[in-house]
């Protein structure tokens, strides 16, 4: 009796891991890791509307312009005087369409403090070279032209520069750039000037 109980015990035994092992048969035990983080379609886009607000670093070289010396006896001296150079602060804030992920479009105005404000109203054209598809880095070239202001008088400006842009997600980021600006007439009340923004965007 003993027997015929241990060889029943042994046959469902048996039965148990044969079906457990055709059950299991093929698989394979997976353990699936995290995923990196990667942002859908990239971080820069067709069709953006961008908000910038930047502090700005002016340095203007001083302007040499003519004067007379003499006591009205004899000959007359003409020299060139120079005003001394000047480093200023200011404010800019620009509004800008990228009609394709790489080439947009926009306006800014710059508020600068000299004393008198200076006031510079442009318009842009912006040439934007993410460096891959989901890099949050992008340089860029600027350029164009527009009004500066100051003291009841304008003058015609154009400008070109470069900067790159960081962004921190799709809608938010960082960015650096600087600037060369020409002022028609040569007028030292609004001389040519290099200017330096650092700032931030917000993307529509």
């Amino acid at each position: 009796m003993k027997t015929t109980h241990t060889s029943l015990i042994k046959t469902v035994a048996a039965a148990v891991l044969s079906f457990a092992t055709a059950a299991f048969a093929g698989e394979t035990v997976r353990i699936d890791k995290p995923a990196p983080m990667t942002v859908t379609g990239g971080f820069y886009r067709a069709g953006e509307i961008q908000l910038g607000l930047s502090g700005l670093f002016v340095a203007r070289a001083g302007q040499s312009t003519p004067a007379v010396r003499g006591l009205g006896l004899g000959p007359v001296l003409r020299v060139r005087n120079r005003d001394r150079d000047e480093q200023l602060w200011g404010a800019d804030v620009d509004v800008t369409y990228f009609i394709t992920r790489n080439l947009g479009v926009g306006v800014e105005q710059q508020w600068i403090d000299a004393g008198r404000p200076i006031w510079n109203s442009a318009a842009n054209v912006i040439l934007r070279a993410p460096l891959s598809e989901d890099s949050p880095w992008a340089p860029y070239l600027f350029g164009s032209g527009g009004i500066v202001y100051a003291a009841g008088r304008g003058r015609l400006e154009g400008h070109l520069g470069g900067g790159i842009e960081y962004r921190f997600t799709p809608k938010i980021g960082t960015f650096i750039d600087g600037r060369y600006t020409w002022v028609d007439g040569g007028d030292d009340r609004i001389p040519q000037y290099g200017a330096f923004r650092a700032g931030l965007r917000v993307v529509f």
